[in-house]
């Protein structure tokens, strides 16, 4: 999942400074988004509904 940074945090010994994309698994994902140091940026697409059409006169 690729989430951003949105404070420094240290991932698997490197730095991460504000601002940074980095792709992590799942787990860590959800750790840093809990933590607020991170925000998703991969979200699951929603579920797809009919749209209404707008009725036209004849």
């Amino acid at each position: 999942m690729r989430v951003l940074i949105l404070q420094q945090a240290v991932l698997a010994g490197q730095m991460l400074a504000p601002g940074v994309v980095v792709d992590v698994d799942d787990a860590t994902a959800a750790w840093l988004i809990e933590a607020g140091a991170a925000q998703a940026l991969d979200q699951p697409a929603p579920e797809s509904q009919p749209r209404k059409r707008a009725k036209t006169q004849e």
